[in-house]
Parts: structure tokens; sequence; C-alpha cells
């Protein structure tokens, strides 16, 4: 099952979510999560802006420092504004 699929089933944050997980996510659960491409995930690992670590040359996410990275970013972002809709006058 697609994680993003699987993560909007569940009441959880995201960060709970990543956190629950039994074992390292690859490139491709971390990208279907956030809804983003493999490419920018590959791209923020080697930045070192999303902790990481490599197995013979994979590159896997711990689901802990992920959740904590995911929980630092949300703090740091601030609330999401809605778009302003209405006549411009």
């Amino acid at each position: 099952m697609n994680a993003r699929i699987e993560f909007e089933k569940k009441d959880d944050s995201l960060a709970d979510f990543v956190e629950s997980k039994p074992r390292a996510l690859t490139v491709r659960d971390l990208a279907g999560l956030l809804s983003v491409s493999e490419r920018l995930v590959y791209r923020m690992a080697s930045e070192r802006r999303i902790p990481s670590f490599r197995i013979c040359g994979s590159i896997r996410f711990d689901p802990l420092a992920t959740a904590r990275w995911l929980r630092q970013t949300m703090a740091t972002a601030g609330p999401v504004q809605k778009p302003q809709t209405g006549k411009v006058m």
C-alpha cells in the first residue's frame, strides 16, 4: 500500500505516523509521505537538510530522526495561511 494513502487513513500527525514505522524509510517512502519528488528527497539528503544515512549506497531515513525533523520543520514554518478570496477593488 502507498505510504501516503496508509497515512491518510489514520488520525495521527504525519510525524507520529513516521515515528511509528518499524523500519528505516526509503527515498520512495518519504517522497510519498511528503508529496514531493524522489529527486527532491535525494537533494535534501545530499545537502543534509534532512537526516539520513547510507547502507551500501542506498539512502535511508530513521523514523525517529525523521519525525523529530518534521516536528522542527513544522514548528518553524508556522501556520499555513489560507488564500484570501473576494473581489479586488
